[in-house]
């Protein structure tokens, strides 16, 4: 029986696979960030403070004592929870990243997957002007896209005081409005709630759509009287990051900057992440922290669509041996010449 969502994958997709995952890590490694192994079951309180969409989609399960646990959702969360039950042990700030699949139960309409890959990195312990953290942060983004050889890829990013800033001039009630039918894409609905509200105007109009980046910042330290002159900084290191002011981030989790990995043509996000400085605190510790994740499955979609996996996936040379009329230990001398020389080996008789 064939579940749903759920999938074996055969060595040609796992070569592919390992050959992604392995170019993003090394390049992790490079800027000096350690790997963590994160648990697959985790308590209930880990997933609640997850992502509010993921919520209704987790793997519940009993133990043997009555106790609930579920399969990780997200991988932020969890990696918070261990991080702030020992930081009396470690040094800030930290910076890790991770190569493991995330669980739910239903999936995107379209994509079915229940079980999510991902790849990515947690910079834990510096505010957003330390170290220049968010800085730092989105250069790796744009070197994880250069290291696989994107090219026509955008950062689409956004900053969390635009809808707290609009939350405090409308009230919760029209904010939540305005915010819903952004996050789902009905922008009528939007516009002529802007001709009551004119405040939304500012971020989203069709005049808006073909401002430049410092335009737009400009625009709303005017109409919301909000400080962006950082952020302005940020989106201005590459034209490759592109100020999106109607995106929606989940409020509940990220406190600053929003951002996703889109490529042109293809449907979905291939990465994710943001700065959520107020998550350490719900597990008993003052940490800020942000970080993003690759969806593995999706990017080596992306990669294949592009032509691009044949670059990342070259296999070194496959050398058969095949004389029968030597010994064991003579075969494995042999095979062993071969390995030194990067090659790989197959040994069957004539």
């Amino acid at each position: 029986m064939v579940f749903r969502g759920l999938k074996t994958w055969l060595p040609s997709d796992v070569r592919k696979q390992l050959a992604v995952k392995g170019k993003l890590i090394d390049l992790y490694e490079r800027w000096s960030y350690e790997p963590i192994v994160v648990q697959s079951l985790v308590d209930l309180d880990v997933i609640q403070k997850a992502n509010k969409k993921f919520t209704n989609k987790t793997f519940t399960f009993l133990d043997k004592d009555g106790e609930t646990l579920a399969l990780r959702t997200e991988l932020t969360q969890p990696i918070a929870k261990a991080i702030a039950g020992r930081a009396q042990e470690l040094e800030f700030p930290l910076k890790l990243y991770y190569n493991a699949s995330v669980y739910r139960y239903k999936g995107s309409s379209t994509d079915e997957s229940r079980e999510i890959q991902q790849v990515g990195i947690e910079y834990i312990g510096a505010k957003a002007t330390e170290n220049y953290s968010d800085f730092e942060v989105i250069q790796l983004l744009l070197d994880s896209a250069n290291e696989l050889n994107l090219e026509d890829f955008q950062i689409s990013i956004t900053e969390t005081k635009i809808w707290n800033k609009l939350y405090e001039a409308l009230g919760k009630e029209i904010a939540d409005k305005a915010y819903n039918y952004l996050l789902n894409g009905d922008f009528l609905s939007f516009e002529k709630l802007s001709d009551e509200y004119k405040i939304l105007k500012s971020i989203y109009s069709p005049d808006l759509l073909m401002k430049s980046n410092s335009e737009l910042v400009e625009i709303l330290e005017k109409e919301l009287g909000i400080d962006l002159a950082d952020f302005k900084n940020l989106v201005s290191i590459s034209d490759k990051i592109k100020f999106i002011p109607y995106e929606c981030p989940d409020l509940e989790l990220y406190t600053g900057i929003h951002f996703k990995v889109l490529i042109k043509d293809e449907g979905n996000h291939i990465a994710m992440g943001g700065r959520y400085d107020k998550l350490y605190e719900s597990f008993g510790e003052d940490l800020p922290a942000i970080g993003f994740a690759f969806y593995v499955p999706r990017l080596i979609s992306a990669l294949a669509n592009l032509n691009l996996l044949d670059q990342i996936t070259e296999s070194s040379q496959k050398v058969e041996l095949k004389d029968s009329s030597k010994s064991w230990a003579e075969i494995y001398e042999e095979a062993k010449g071969q390995f030194k020389e990067g090659k790989k080996v197959l040994i069957c008789k004539k």
